[in-house]
């Protein structure tokens, strides 16, 4: 059966046999491993995943091929495929799971929010991304909220670059595969209710406001959003040796921190 890949969905499949070998290999899987793959398509990536891990749940948007991979692997007995937008699909697993996904680069930014800053965190995140999201995501590039999420969250590694022409239909940018891996933090505990959780909400909320608007000094950027008189924020500044003039990409993940230690609500 020939599907049509849909633009508006943004939809790229890939069918470099190279690159889902790679993908597989920095997934580290076993089979012990439940894995959640987003965007299956064609299910290239999901026929490797079912070989290596002991259950995988695939979440395919498109009717048209949740309806060929359940064709596909009608015989395959460690697989869920679910027919249902990840984004508004909020029945994650509860349990210890990784994220495996090539998700359309039109939902980047929704992806991260709801992977990096939801109660069950994946412990480990393997994804394909516009390579310039890609240098976000490993801080190469100047600095941005999504850059902040990824720290919070873990560690970040460039596995591979991935051409055009891996893709059907090739896209007009080049990709990149990304691995992220949950690393523990004592400040930063993943469970909503304990004082770290919170402490991590408190911190996205600032960092929201102030990455708002990249052109204004961070400083006019809390005051405005968070309606707190100038001289307040800038004695916290002053208080804890951070620049005045600052704009948001130039803190780093402690002085975010200390910033939600210090203002009050």
């Amino acid at each position: 059966m020939k599907i049509s890949p849909k633009k508006f969905l943004g939809q790229n499949f890939l069918i470099n046999k190279g690159i889902v070998e790679k993908i597989i290999s920095a997934s580290d899987l076993s089979k012990n491993d439940m894995v959640l793959e987003v965007g299956p398509g064609m299910g290239a990536l999901t026929q490797e995943l079912i070989k290596y891990a002991g259950r995988v749940i695939a979440v395919e948007k498109d009717k048209r091929f949740f309806e060929l991979l359940k064709e596909k692997f009608k015989d395959a007995d460690n697989i869920e495929l679910i027919n249902a937008d990840i984004i508004k699909f909020y029945q994650l697993p509860t349990t210890n799971y990784k994220l495996v996904a090539n998700i359309p680069y039109n939902i980047t930014g929704q992806f991260f929010q709801k992977f990096l800053l939801t109660e069950n965190r994946p412990s480990l995140i393997v994804v394909m991304v516009q390579k310039e999201v890609g240098e976000r995501l490993l801080g190469k590039k100047d600095r941005s909220l999504l850059t902040l999420a990824t720290e919070l969250y873990g560690r970040a590694e460039k596995i591979c670059d991935v051409s055009p022409g891996s893709f059907n239909p090739p896209p007009k940018v080049t990709s990149m595969v990304v691995k992220m891996t949950a690393t523990p933090s004592s400040f930063l505990p993943l469970t909503k209710g304990e004082e770290g959780w919170g402490m991590e909400q408190k911190i996205m909320r600032l960092a929201k406001i102030g990455f708002s608007s990249r052109r204004k000094k961070l400083l006019s950027n809390l005051s405005t959003g968070l309606k707190k008189d100038k001289k307040y924020l800038a004695d916290i500044f002053l208080r804890l040796g951070l620049n005045t003039n600052a704009r948001a990409e130039e803190l780093s993940k402690s002085d975010w921190l200390k910033l939600a230690e210090n203002i009050k609500n």
